[in-house]
Formats: structure tokens, C-alpha cells, sequence
């Protein structure tokens, strides 16, 4: 009679319980140690431990491409050397007849292990799959854990067998999955196998697959439960997701189609992004072919790509499996990227691009801020270093950065480091600086930087090129007014979306021109003289501090006759002669606030949009809630309010929506912009602390007159039937955020500046928006003397543009020329004005009445 001995997953129950009670009499350490008497699973350990900490170090290692082709074959080594050891221990076992007197499972599973960590090490360097999600790494890594886990399944209670056979069920799902999408470049795969075998890694989710079914099937009997939970959650979640795909595909369509009966002032694109739900299965679907990849079988080449996306692609199963199973939305990729914009605030990933930058990391950033306290402002200069990891030679690279600035700032400085040396920037208009840009970096491949004023309270830095293996710097400067609450002062951070910054590190100093009270936010930091603040870290993005408010200084700046000073701002209020409210309602609004609002306001006429100005009743009034409160975001027709100086809009925000800018060339703009000369602004109420994207442009632009509060400070207005005045005039500027105004006067003075130019800076800014205004979608806001204001006060704004070129030449070849008497760039070490005509000519004199002495000495 033929015997055989019984493998681990073949024993009785009798046998187990048996095996079970000599388990529980061993300690920790001899239970740990037991499978290790095997040299093969040692060995196989040891070799799995060593490839995994070349794989997590691998950003400390390998910092050029040859140094990560190296690893990677330091990867495929040990697995090779240890699959062949293997082999032949396998190949003499079977020689000799004794193969099926030893279970090689564990064995195997540890090689699969290294040849998975091997897999994703090529990976890195022949891409086949993206970047995988968050929770594919952790199943990935769950998976390769219990697989090594298994070498001590024998040694384990009957609690932790059921566990580890749960994930080993679960993990073959996993690599059935993986097995499936790789079909299409096995045969790729078998060709590349002639040589060194390097196509073979190809197979390994397959070889797994087989593996883990093997195991599985064997164990089942014993482990029914453990591997049917194991089966059905990571079903039980595809078959949710898929479902919720299937479910928003339908609404999608179901959108798309109810559009096209609707109104054509605004885009298909707004109309869609505004009925969406904002879930994250909906920013999936949105996603896929921008971030999420297919099936390998149904990738294709955009090679002209009317505009880019970004964010760093991704491989997602639950997508891929959706996407496959139901199909995707008929959006064109110009739609996709503008609902993204609109619904999830995708702008930064949506920028235009020139040239890649997929390997590019913020390495470092020297940040200084000097504060003004008794002129509730500060200026802000970011040194901003840039690596690029790529080794190839000709992989130079391009930057983009999207800074958000604190309400009311303005960009007034930018330098680029060209051979070692810092090139300060020349402002120019943003067309002129655009084209040059484009032309040197798309054509000619050669050293520009450009700054552009964008909505929302953000600029877009642009940097070219990154060289490969290198490093690229720039700094920009911001000047910024104080954020003022009750009796303090508040400093938020500058912060960006750029080059990723997970391992930024910053030193940041903090210099106050006036010692400061009661300073918080700095605990942390080193100080001298309580005025000088500084520390080394990482990059803090939400960085601020607050210090009591002091006493505005009265000093002023003075410049080109005239002075600049500072005053300070309490809201006035006049006599408000209220006939039309209109409630702007979208999903941010509560039912309660939504009828508060309007019993606060039925004594006048009350009006929603819904295509066209709906009166609202005590009948239509839960209706009309219920319909418009399905909309994420809403954009009131402004233009088409009848009677603006006698109207009141009453607005809540909680959700991206789309700008000024996403709108041109569409019939809304063109009505908004044949309002223009009106010149009439709309009163605005807000409910919430932030104005939507589309409402906080046109307030920059002093389009609307707003106030914002609770609904209790709402309920006092209409009961005295006031508003807050309007205290802007061509020579004052209000910044309510800091509670202050800027005031231009008209002087004789010579005394020395005391004050800094960024009073001057501050008051161009905002006048040069309250100037555009109502133009800004038409051309003729571009005008000379606008242009001449902004290079005067060289602030960057919608006509003006910062721009670093490598040559003279250059400058001269787009036509933009150095400007003469303004302030020039910003800097921390100076007021930065330029001197008047009359003090040059008291510097002349002083300096030829001291050479002339000095000549008489010597004679």
C-alpha cells in the first residue's frame, strides 16, 4: 500500500485539536523559531526583510535613474537567486521521489513575495501600473504580510489561523484582479523573458493567483467561515461601489439630458457641475482617463491634448472595475477638467502646460516675514527651492505654483536664480509677459520665470526649466494686510499647491518693525529682543500668529508728490430704501435660514432664479427650496436685477463654484459685461464668512457692495433700514479685513519716507481693481494709464504680470522695457522706493560738494 504524509492544510480535526494543545505549552519565542529551522525559510525571511527596506528607502538611495535601475536589480537578484535555489531543491526532491514528503508552500509564498517587491521596483522604472490608491497600498502590503505570515500558520492559535486565512481569501481576489489586467502585455511579457527572465514579472499575479486558490481549496473544509468573509467583503464593496457608479451614471445622464431644454446663457458644463452630487464616487467617474486608468485594453494616446490635468495618475481597481462594468460619462476632456474645476477646486491641477512635471518635489523653503504692526500690514518673501529627481539628461522640467493669498494681498516681488544669480523680475502687462514666456519655454527651451494674477485670491508662479538631478530656485514676495479680530491682529501663512511638499523642510523667520504685545503663535519658536522670531522644520502650510492691535502710526509714504497714510475704518451705515431682495439658494442654505430670511424680508418683494426671477410666496415657498436646494452652487444673474440701488442680495456659500474667468466668451458674460457702463453696485449680504469664487471677484472688483454677518445682525439692518455706506472715492481705498483705509493725498513733502512703500502698493492694487470693475470681461479696461499705475507700484494684478528673462536681449525682442520712477520689486530690507527727481538732485549735490573736499585735501 502506497503512504503519504499529510500536509498542514490535510490534518483531522482530531489531529488539530491534538496539534492545538502542544501548541499552547510552547512559549513566544520557541513558536517563532520552530519554522526558522528550515534554512530555506530563514533564508527566504531574511531575503524578504532585506528587498523591503531597500524598497521603502528607496527615495534615500537611489537618486539619480541609474542608481534606481541598480536597486531594482539588487530586487530582482535576491528574488532570482532564491526562486532558483528553490527550483533546484525541488527538481532533486522530485528525483529522488521524495517531493510529495514536504509542503513547499510557505516556501513558494515567500518567493512570490520577492518577486512582487521586484515587480513594483520595475514598476518604478517601466511604468504599467499608476501610483496606486491609498487603500490598494494597504491591501497590497496586508496581503504580502499575511502571505509571510503563513510560514508560522501552524504555530498559531485557532483565533489567528481564522484571521490570517480571512486576508489570504481576500488577498486572492486581489491577484485574481491583478492577474486579469495584465493580459494584454503577456505576451509582451513572454518575449521580454528571453535573457534574463526580466518579462516574467508579468506572471507573478497570476503564479499567486494559482497559489493562494490552492491554498484556499485545501483549507476550506476547516476555514469555511474565515474564507467566506474573506470572498465576500472585498465583493460585498465592489458590488457597493459599482452599484453608487451605476446609480450617478444614470443622474449624469439624466442631468445632460434635462439641460438641453434649458437656458443657453450659461455652458452644459456649468449647468451639469451645478445639479451634481458631490461625492467622491461622482470626483471618480469625473476622474477616469484624467487620474484613474482603465483597463490596460482600453488605454489610448491623446497626443495632442487641447489641456492638461495634473494631478498624479492613479490605479484604482474599484474604477477600473466600474468603469468596465458601466461605462463612463460622454463628457469630452475639456468638460471633464471644467466640472472638476468648478465642483472639487481643481484649478491648480488644471493649469495649462508646457512641459512635465512629474518629478519635481519642493525641497526647501526660507521664509521671511517682516510685520508692520502699527500699519496692519506685512510683507511675506518665500525662497523657494525645487529638485527635480529625474536623471535623464534631457527631462528638464516645469513648475507651476498656485499660492493663496490672504484677502486684499498683492504680489509685488519676484527673482529667479540664473547661474548662481539672483535675476529680479520687470513688470510688464500680462500679455506681453505671457507671450514671452510661452515662446522661451514651448520653442526655445531657456531660463523664464512669470507670475499671473489669478481670482479667488491666488497667483500662478511658473518656473523653466528644472534641470534633471538638480535644483531651481525663486522667490516671490507678497505684501499683505493684517487680518483684524476684536482687539488683535492676525499673520496667516502664505500657502501653496505645487511640486509635492510631504517632505518640505522650512526655516521661517518672523521680523517685527515695532516690538509687539502679547504674542501667540510663536511659542515655538527662538526670539530675540521680542521682535525677531525664527525656527527650522517641516513646512507648516496653516502657519499663523496674532498679537495685540496698536495705535496706526501717522506717519505716511510719499512718493511721486503724493503721501500714503493709514487711517483707521468702522463700518458707516445710510438709509437703505429696500424694494427687491433676492435670496441667492443653493444647497449651503438650511430650511430655517432659508424661511428666516424670508418672513425677515416679505415686506418687500422676494425673488429666487430658476431660469428666470420667481417672486416668492407663502405657497411656493417650500417648492422652490426644495427644487433650488439641489443645486451645489449658484450664479446670480446680477446683471439682469431691474433696480440695483434699491435691491438687496442676500448669498450663502459652502461649495467651489466656477469664477469670472470660467465664464468668458459665454452669453452670460457677454450680458454681464453690456452692464458695464451702469457702473451701479449691488448691495450683498452674506451668511457666510467666505463669498463663493464667483461673488468674491466681483467684491474684488467692487462690483457688488457686501457686508457679511449671522442673521440676527440681518434681521437689525432691515429692521433700521440701513446698510453700510460705501467710503471708497479715487483717492481712498477700504480694506475691511484689516479695518483700515488707504488714503492718497497730494503733497509737498520731502521729508524721508518713514512709512513703507507697501502703503503705495496696497492702495494701487485695489484701485486698480475698482477701476477694471465692471469692465473686466470687455477690452477696455486695458488702457495706458492703467498699466502706467500698476508698473509704478509694480503690483501684479489682471493687467500686469511679473516676468524674469534670461538677456537684455530678450527683454528688448518682446518689447518690455525697465520701468522708471516706481517702486521696483519689493524687499525686506527697505522701503524700496526710488528717489524723487528733487532728492537725486540733493544726493548730486552732496555728493560732488564731498568729492570736491576730499580733492582739496589731497592737493
Amino acid at each position: 500500500m502506497k503512504t503519504e504524509l499529510t500536509t498542514p492544510s490535510q490534518i483531522t480535526p482530531a489531529s488539530e485539536k491534538l496539534g492545538q494543545e502542544k501548541i499552547t505549552r510552547l512559549s513566544f519565542q520557541e513558536k517563532l523559531s520552530l519554522p526558522l529551522k528550515d534554512t530555506y525559510i530563514g533564508a527566504g525571511l531574511i531575503f524578504v526583510i532585506l528587498s523591503a527596506i531597500l524598497f521603502v528607502g528607496f527615495e534615500w538611495l537611489a537618486t539619480n535613474k541609474q542608481e534606481a535601475f541598480t536597486l531594482f536589480f539588487i530586487h530582482y537578484v535576491i528574488a532570482f537567486v532564491y526562486g532558483f535555489s528553490l527550483l533546484i531543491k525541488w527538481g532533486w526532491k522530485f528525483i529522488s521521489g521524495r517531493s510529495k514528503q514536504e509542503d513547499f508552500t510557505a516556501q513558494v509564498l515567500l518567493w512570490l513575495v520577492l518577486s512582487l517587491i521586484s515587480c513594483y521596483a520595475l514598476n518604478r522604472e517601466m511604468s504599467v501600473f499608476d501610483s496606486a490608491t491609498s487603500w490598494l497600498c494597504f491591501y497590497i502590503v496586508t496581503s504580502g504580510i499575511a502571505c509571510i505570515a503563513f510560514v508560522w500558520k501552524d504555530h498559531m492559535s485557532s483565533v489567528l489561523q481564522s484571521g490570517l486565512y480571512v486576508i489570504l481569501a481576500a488577498a486572492l481576489l486581489l491577484f485574481v484582479y491583478l492577474a486579469i489586467y495584465l493580459v494584454p502585455i503577456y505576451p509582451i511579457g513572454a518575449i521580454c523573458m528571453i535573457g534574463i527572465g526580466i518579462g516574467g514579472h508579468v506572471f507573478i499575479p497570476l503564479i499567486f493567483s494559482f497559489i493562494l486558490f490552492r491554498i484556499v481549496r485545501e483549507s476550506f473544509f476547516h476555514f469555511k467561515k474565515p474564507i467566506l468573509i474573506g470572498l465576500a467583503l472585498p465583493l460585498a464593496f465592489i458590488t457597493y461601489f459599482a452599484w453608487h457608479w451605476h446609480a450617478n451614471l444614470d443622474k449624469i445622464q439624466s442631468i445632460e439630458s434635462q439641460v438641453l431644454s434649458h437656458t443657453k446663457s450659461l455652458p452644459k458644463w456649468v449647468q451639469i457641475s451645478q445639479k451634481l452630487r458631490n461625492d467622491w464616487v461622482t470626483e471618480r467617474i469625473l476622474k477616469t482617463d484624467l487620474v484613474y486608468t482603465p483597463m490596460l485594453w482600453e488605454n489610448g494616446f491623446d497626443i495632442f491634448p487641447s489641456r492638461s490635468f495634473s494631478e498624479v495618475q492613479e490605479h484604482d481597481p474599484l474604477v477600473v472595475i466600474a468603469s468596465t462594468l458601466w461605462g463612463r460619462p460622454d463628457f469630452s476632456r475639456n468638460e471633464k477638467i471644467q466640472i472638476l474645476e468648478s465642483l472639487h477646486d481643481a484649478r491648480h491641477e488644471a493649469q495649462r502646460r508646457l512641459w512635465s512635471g512629474d518629478d519635481l518635489a519642493t525641497r526647501h523653503i526660507e521664509s521671511k516675514v517682516k510685520v508692520y504692526p502699527d500699519y496692519r500690514l506685512a510683507y511675506t518673501e518665500k525662497i523657494i527651492t525645487i529638485h527635480n529627481h529625474s536623471s535623464w539628461s534631457w527631462r528638464d522640467q516645469e513648475a507651476i505654483y498656485t499660492f493663496h493669498l490672504p484677502e486684499g494681498s498683492v504680489v509685488t516681488s519676484l527673482s529667479l536664480w540664473i547661474n548662481g544669480i539672483e535675476e529680479e523680475a520687470r513688470l510688464t502687462t500680462k500679455a506681453k509677459a505671457d507671450s514671452a514666456y510661452t515662446t522661451i519655454v514651448g520653442v526655445e527651451r531657456r531660463d523664464p520665470s512669470v507670475v499671473h494674477w489669478q481670482e479667488g485670491n491666488t497667483v500662478t508662479v511658473r518656473v523653466f526649466p528644472c534641470p534633471a538631478n538638480g535644483d531651481r530656485q525663486f522667490k516671490i514676495g507678497i505684501t499683505s494686510p493684517l487680518r483684524a479680530e476684536g482687539n488683535r491682529l492676525f499673520y496667516d501663512n502664505i500657502y501653496f499647491q505645487g511640486p509635492t511638499n510631504s517632505r518640505t523642510k522650512e526655516n521661517t523667520s518672523v521680523d517685527f518693525v515695532s516690538a509687539p504685545l502679547d504674542v501667540l503663535g510663536l511659542e515655538d519658536f527662538s526670539s530675540e529682543a521680542n521682535s525677531i522670531f525664527y525656527t527650522k522644520g517641516s513646512y507648516q502650510p496653516d502657519f499663523s500668529f496674532s498679537f495685540r492691535t496698536p495705535t496706526l502710526s501717522k506717519q505716511s509714504f510719499v512718493f511721486q508728490g503724493k503721501s500714503y497714510s493709514v487711517l483707521p475704518y468702522q463700518k458707516q451705515y445710510e438709509h437703505f430704501a429696500l424694494q427687491s431682495v433676492y435670496i441667492d439658494l443653493n444647497n449651503a442654505w438650511t430650511l430655517r435660514e432659508f424661511e428666516e430670511v424670508y418672513d425677515m424680508a416679505k415686506s418687500s418683494k422676494v425673488w429666487v432664479w430658476d431660469e428666470q426671477w420667481i417672486q416668492l410666496t407663502n405657497t411656493n415657498l417650500l417648492s422652490m427650496y426644495e427644487k433650488l436646494w439641489k443645486n451645489q452652487f449658484s450664479l446670480l444673474p446680477i446683471h439682469k436685477i431691474d433696480n440695483p440701488e434699491q435691491s438687496l442680495i442676500i448669498s450663502k456659500s459652502d461649495h467651489p463654484s466656477p469664477n469670472l474667468n470660467d465664464l468668458k466668451d459665454t452669453p452670460f458674460a457677454k450680458e454681464l459685461e453690456s452692464k458695464a457702463t451702469l457702473n451701479l453696485k449691488v448691495k450683498l449680504f452674506s451668511l457666510s464668512s467666505e463669498l463663493s469664487p464667483y461673488m468674491k471677484t466681483l467684491a474684488e472688483l467692487r462690483v457688488i457692495q457686501y457686508d457679511r454677518g449671522s442673521t440676527s445682525y440681518l434681521k437689525q439692518l432691515f429692521t433700521e433700514k440701513r446698510f453700510v455706506k460705501n467710503l471708497e472715492d479715487e483717492q481712498t481705498v477700504t480694506l475691511p479685513q484689516a479695518e483700515i483705509q488707504l488714503k492718497e493725498e497730494t503733497t509737498q513733502s520731502i521729508n524721508a519716507n518713514v512709512a513703507p512703500d507697501h502703503l503705495l502698493r496696497l492702495f494701487t492694487y485695489n484701485h486698480l481693481m475698482h477701476e477694471i470693475g465692471h469692465r473686466y470681461f470687455a477690452k477696455d479696461y486695458l488702457s495706458d494709464n492703467l498699466i502706467a499705475e500698476a508698473q509704478r507700484a509694480y503690483v501684479v494684478s489682471p493687467i500686469s504680470s511679473l516676468v524674469v528673462l534670461e538677456t537684455q536681449k530678450d527683454y528688448e525682442r518682446f518689447g518690455i522695457k525697465e520701468a522708471k520712477n516706481s517702486l521696483k520689486n519689493a524687499s525686506l530690507n527697505g522701503a524700496g522706493s526710488v528717489p524723487e527727481p528733487h532728492e537725486w538732485l540733493l544726493i548730486l549735490t552732496a555728493v560732488s560738494i564731498a568729492g570736491y573736499l576730499f580733492w582739496r585735501q589731497r592737493i
